[in-house]
């Protein structure tokens, strides 16, 4: 038995040796014939290929099974990774498109706030100077608010101030770039006003609250709740018919008044630069034309 087992271990070391020599040849003339074999259209050689194609598809088939799944795990890690880009840049447009909705927002409310100044009924004498509100400057005993405008806008004491729905208040302080209005509710503000279906005149009066009161009314005035007040343009400081307010309280000779405008939302206003004609001081008038047939000073002295 031993004898036979060492011939059969040469015979294997032998055929080794001799594939081993000729390995590259055989690989040679193998591939030449699989090319000769692919570009043959003989029928026994089509024929052949499908059955090894049938035979190794199987084959195939489990041996690509492994190979699908590392290619589909790389190109998951490649999607993942794409949409780890791709959402960070849709954050970052959706906070830049959240700051411009803030912004628009903003800007939106700001063109309501105009829009509804713009459609307020305009006072039919004087010119416009729009502003805005920078502060309050109210502290408790003053009502007022702060104008980002001064005399380099042509601002002056004593004007008007008109807010989307009524009259504010008036001009008080003016500075190069800011002025003080003074509000109808503070308790410093005197404003000569009438009623609008009556005509009766009077004077509002701040109360340092939310509501203005109606003094010196005639001792059986007519007054009702839902009355329109309207300035009086009496003194030539304010032209008549601005509105002002509605009142809302009669009782025991106390007469209530709340203002059109809300004053506690007001952020663009109006100033009214009303400068009535005759009011002394204004300057820039034409001079008075002498009558017809008037004599003349320095003719008169001459001929004297």
């Amino acid at each position: 038995m031993i004898p036979k087992r060492g011939k059969a271990v040469r015979r294997l070391v032998s055929v080794r040796r001799w594939f081993q020599r000729f390995s590259f040849l055989l690989l040679l003339l193998l591939a030449l014939g699989s090319i000769v074999v692919s570009r043959s259209d003989a029928p026994w050689i089509n024929g052949f290929r499908a059955g090894f194609t049938d035979a190794t598809a199987p084959l195939i088939e489990t041996l690509a099974v492994p190979v699908r799944a590392v290619s589909s795990w790389f190109s998951s890690f490649e999607d993942i990774e794409s949409l780890r880009h791709e959402n960070a840049r849709l954050r970052d447009e959706n906070r830049r498109l959240q700051m411009g909705i803030v912004q628009a927002q903003r800007y939106l409310a700001e063109n309501r706030r105009l829009r509804e100044l713009v459609g307020a009924p305009p006072p039919r004498e004087g010119k416009h100077i729009g502003a805005r509100v920078m502060a309050s400057g109210g502290g408790a005993y003053t009502r007022s608010f702060i104008l980002a405008a001064g005399s380099d806008h042509k601002v002056r004491r004593g004007l008007a101030v008109l807010g989307p729905n009524g009259l504010v208040g008036r001009i008080v302080n003016v500075g190069e770039f800011t002025s003080r209005v003074l509000l109808i509710t503070d308790l410093n503000s005197r404003l000569p006003v009438m009623l609008a279906d009556t005509g009766e005149r009077a004077i509002l009066s701040g109360r340092n609250g939310r509501l203005a009161e109606l003094k010196y009314l005639p001792t059986r005035h007519s007054v009702k709740a839902g009355a329109r007040v309207v300035t009086s343009g009496h003194g030539g400081v304010m032209p008549p018919g601005l509105p002002v307010g509605k009142v809302v309280t009669v009782e025991k000779g106390l007469v209530l008044v709340r203002p059109y405008a809300n004053l506690n939302r007001i952020v663009f206003v109006r100033v009214l630069d009303y400068q009535p004609s005759g009011l002394i001081g204004t300057g820039g008038g034409e001079k008075p034309k002498k009558p017809a047939g008037a004599p003349e000073k320095g003719r008169n002295k001459a001929e004297r």
